[in-house]
């Protein structure tokens, strides 16, 4: 997997915490791993980028923003840490050919409730 380092990254100080909020992103990357420390997923960040197959992301984030994956039509596996915490509308939309990583009981609800595939997810394989 090739670690992608987000030069869009918009960091912000907050109570001394930094906050990494992904912008949009239109790379030729297949294999993201979205880097540690990044908190927020912010809607629409990877929205029609259509040559992602596989995304990970750490366990500081907590948080999927609307449309955050949606449109991406190649996109296989998303695996998702149990730190997320929620997950906007329409986060995984159009995504035909995704299946989700996670044990998150909030993220396999989420999946369930939206028809899309979800596996329980061994940490210690990824990383």
């Amino acid at each position: 997997m090739i670690a992608l380092l987000v030069n869009n990254s918009k960091i912000r100080k907050k109570n001394d915490k930094l906050i990494t909020m992904l912008q949009m992103l239109r790379g030729t990357k297949k294999e993201i791993v979205i880097p540690e420390g990044t908190q927020v997923i912010k809607s629409d960040s990877f929205k029609r980028c259509t040559n992602i197959k596989s995304v990970v992301i750490p366990k500081n984030v907590t948080y999927i923003g609307t449309g955050a994956f949606s449109d991406c039509d190649n996109l296989e596996s998303l695996t998702i840490p149990d730190t997320v915490d929620w997950v906007e509308d329409k986060a995984f939309a159009w995504c035909d050919n995704l299946t989700v990583y996670t044990n998150n009981k909030l993220v396999i609800e989420y999946c369930n409730d939206n028809d899309v595939p979800v596996k329980p997810i061994n940490w210690e394989w990824i990383l």
